[in-house]
């Protein structure tokens, strides 16, 4: 119960400071089109290692091998140039995925300097994550989700 009402108070601390502080310019700038220069984000191509992936795979130059215990997680961490020794653990009472995920359960997250591959044993979805980093389009999180 005690959770629930500093939940509202914050959720009503952030409307009422929105509320106050609201600004014309700044809700445009909330509203910009991403499709319009200087971002044109649909008409850049992306080149990074998950694009270069699921051309890979499109192009059958690279098949990703299935194991029963893994999934393709060994196999896409493989592809994707990123060490099993990065995995991190992580587990939130929050989480979305609340059903699969719990502290004798936690999610996997694996990483290298610009791609993060997301896993929880038992469950048949890896999610793939670039980093925000990209140098034709700036700052856009993107994922990729294999099952």
């Amino acid at each position: 119960m005690n959770h629930c009402r500093h939940r509202r108070l914050a959720l009503t601390i952030c409307f009422l400071a929105l509320l106050i502080f609201h600004r014309q310019d700044a809700w445009a700038q909330l509203n910009m089109d991403l499709e319009n220069p200087p971002f044109n984000y649909a008409e850049t191509e992306a080149d990074n290692r998950i694009s270069r992936l699921i051309g890979k795979l499109a192009s059958k130059e690279l098949a990703l091998e299935y194991t029963r215990e893994h999934g393709y997680l060994r196999s896409l961490l493989a592809a994707l140039d990123i060490h099993e020794s990065s995995q991190t653990l992580v587990f939130s009472k929050t989480s979305m995925r609340v059903r699969v995920i719990s502290r004798h359960n936690p999610r996997a997250i694996f990483f290298n300097d610009d791609t993060y591959v997301a896993w929880v044993n038992g469950s048949s979805l890896v999610e793939i994550f670039r980093s925000c980093l990209k140098p034709k389009q700036g700052c856009l999180r993107v994922g990729r989700r294999f099952h």
